[in-house]
């Protein structure tokens, strides 16, 4: 037919590629592609590159994503076969050498599942071309049903039954549970991403079942979906692949719809196509059946397995979206929130991680496994020199303690209480309390695994010793370094100091943070031990003793037991005597310094029996008065003061 007219048909007679205008060509093979959702792929992987990696094909160049003009058709082997093999991605494409390629291909219709596939060659384009488009129609072809028979999907709703649940009560729970962002993430309505890292054992997987069982219930009141994934339940080395193959299946689930079903399908397939092609072209085979050619696909790098669950999840038309994932990669997890969140309108993402997280992108909330709690220790570095400095008790003394009434009502007490020892100046005071402090987990059973926190004021140790700020941060430095679970009540009051650049933590604030102690929802007690009171500072004495005086109250929920050792306060007394237990020092030591005596005149006499016997002098008027001799004594002392 001559040229410019037309057939009964009334189409015109396609001109030759070098009679055409250079414009109309390229727009033309645009339009035959005709495979929607490729594109995009193509122009990610290679924006101002061909599927060739940098040459030309064809005759228009001047077009930013050549490839995608080719979606010609040619004859495609669709034996149905369940093939499970894949090739490997280790040879790299040269795209010279495809380029001279140009002979015209196979055309033809043929049959895939319900769907015939008509294929008209177009000669002069390159053989990759061709096969491209060939590879683009029967992505168009392929069902859900077709597709699903090729992943590899774990049910985790069966893993979740394996996993232990998670009490948010429990303390080894705490820097989860009762963390200002975890409990912020909880109750914000907004997206939100949140990062959890831990070192095995610390609870993560446990608190993922526990959100999917949160979002789970809000998706069958609302109209929300929620896609979950733990990473225990797929093998490493497929680790990525069954993860999104996962979700993807879950995604479906999510449409309720068949004719969505299919469309994901197509859409997840479509994004992945180009990458692969671009990279692999050598491994698709005109002859091979579809399955296989379905598995290189599959066959993708992470980040664009990733990238096309996340175009999926836009085809659903997803509103509101909550994923959980245990267990993931760090490189995955910044491509599953960047493109997840751009995905959806709203969505909720917590991921966890066996190992820290390096880089944070913008936008995301991190909690790392005790790493704030070790930089607040940081700030609570004290001086408490006078401890290592009192004596120790003599063998054999301070043993009435542990018998004493008023001790075993203060200890044996299910509610807080205070127990008051009272003494003169040289009493041995501040040996009872560190006697007390170094023995009372060997005494007592039920110390074993609490907290026992003590500070020793001193006037004649550094400046800092006699202050209370230097007290209250000793006594929060020991709960904190024993008891882990108890790092939530500094959290808020550590990062207010922190957001102000103040070089030390502000006396007021620590107190702040004892304080809310009487409220510590923990079953094991906690002991503060504190001697010398009355050389501490006087300046808001009152107000520190009233303090420790609360935290020991019945009413509160933590049972806190105070030991005090100090020389006679009216502050101290007036407080304490009304409702909690007193010990006056001088009325229980007199046995024990009468013991000690015993031993140092013992010690004595035996240095002085040898140097007077070398010089034959008699040494048995010197030697100690009987047990009898000094009680007689001590009777005539009161007589005489009497």
């Amino acid at each position: 037919m001559p040229s410019g007219k037309r057939g009964n048909k009334g189409k015109r007679r396609n001109r030759p590629p070098h009679e055409q205008d250079p414009q109309s060509n390229e727009q033309g093979h645009l339009q035959a592609s005709g495979a929607s959702g490729v594109k995009p792929a193509l122009e990610r992987d290679g924006a101002s590159q061909n599927i060739t990696g940098g040459r030309s094909i064809g005759h228009t160049p001047t077009s930013r994503n050549t490839a995608a003009r080719y979606n010609t058709g040619s004859t495609w082997n669709t034996t149905m076969t369940n093939s499970n093999d894949t090739v490997g991605n280790s040879r790299a494409y040269d795209s010279a050498k495809h380029n001279e390629f140009t002979h015209s291909g196979f055309y033809g219709d043929q049959r895939f599942g319900d769907t015939y596939i008509h294929n008209t060659p177009q000669p002069g384009l390159p053989m990759d071309a061709r096969m491209y488009g060939v590879l683009q129609k029967l992505v168009q072809t392929i069902s859900w049903d077709i597709l699903s028979g090729q992943l590899s999907v774990i049910d985790q709703d069966e893993h979740r039954s394996t996993i232990s649940p998670f009490n948010r009560e429990e303390p080894e729970n705490f820097w989860i549970s009762k963390n200002i962002d975890f409990t912020q993430w909880e109750s914000d309505n907004d997206s939100r991403a949140l990062l959890l890292s831990a070192p095995p054992g610390h609870r993560t997987t446990e608190v993922c079942s526990y959100v999917v069982n949160l979002a789970k219930e809000k998706a069958s009141q609302t109209n929300s979906s929620v896609l979950h994934f733990f990473s225990l339940s797929a093998p490493k080395a497929r680790h990525s692949t069954v993860f999104t193959h996962t979700l993807l299946h879950q995604v479906v689930c999510c449409s309720n719809s068949e004719i969505k079903a299919d469309s994901i399908a197509t859409t997840f397939l479509g994004t992945l196509l180009g990458g692969q092609f671009r990279r692999h072209v050598q491994i698709f085979k005109e002859d091979d059946p579809p399955y296989t050619t379905i598995q290189k696909i599959l066959d993708a790098p992470e980040n664009e397995l990733i990238e096309a669950l996340a175009e999926a999840i836009k085809t659903v038309g997803i509103h509101e979206l909550s994923i959980i994932v245990d267990g993931l990669q760090e490189d995955i997890a910044y491509w599953l929130i960047q493109l997840i969140v751009e995905a959806t309108p709203k969505s909720k993402v917590l991921l966890t991680s066996r190992h820290p997280f390096g880089k944070i992108p913008d936008g995301m909330t991190y909690i790392e496994y005790d790493k704030e709690r070790k930089e607040c220790l940081r700030f609570l570095q004290h001086d408490n020199t006078q401890y290592g400095k009192i004596s120790k008790e003599h063998h054999g003394s301070l043993e009435w303690l542990w018998k004493h009434p008023q001790y075993l009502e203060w200890s044996t007490s299910t509610t807080s209480s205070l127990l008051y020892i009272e003494g003169k100046p040289g009493s041995g005071k501040s040996t009872l309390a560190k006697y007390l402090k170094q023995n009372l987990i060997e005494r007592e059973l039920n110390t074993r695994s609490s907290t026992i926190a003590h500070y020793f004021y001193t006037f004649r140790g550094t400046e800092l010793e006699c202050t209370h700020v230097n007290m209250l941060r000793s006594l929060l430095c020991c709960i904190l370094q024993q008891d882990e679970s108890s790092f939530f009540h500094f959290q808020q009051e550590f990062r207010n100091f922190r957001r102000h650049n103040l070089s030390e933590w502000p006396y007021d604030s620590l107190k702040n943070v004892l304080s809310s102690f009487a409220n510590h929802p923990s079953t094991k007690p906690m002991y503060l031990v504190l001697d010398a009171m009355d050389e501490s500072e006087k300046e808001d004495r009152r107000s520190i003793i009233r303090l420790l005086c609360d935290l020991c109250s019945k009413k509160n929920h933590c049972k806190i037991k105070a030991f005090f050792a100090s020389r006679p306060l009216a502050e101290l007394k007036h407080r304490i005597e009304e409702s909690h237990h007193v010990i006056r020092l001088q009325d229980e030591n007199k046995g024990d310094i009468f013991s000690y005596a015993d031993d140092f005149l013992n010690k004595d006499l035996k240095l002085t029996a040898r140097t007077a016997n070398g010089h034959g002098i008699e040494i048995s008027a010197l030697r100690p008065a009987s047990a009898s001799s000094r009680d007689q004594a001590e009777t005539s002392h009161k007589k005489g003061h009497d």
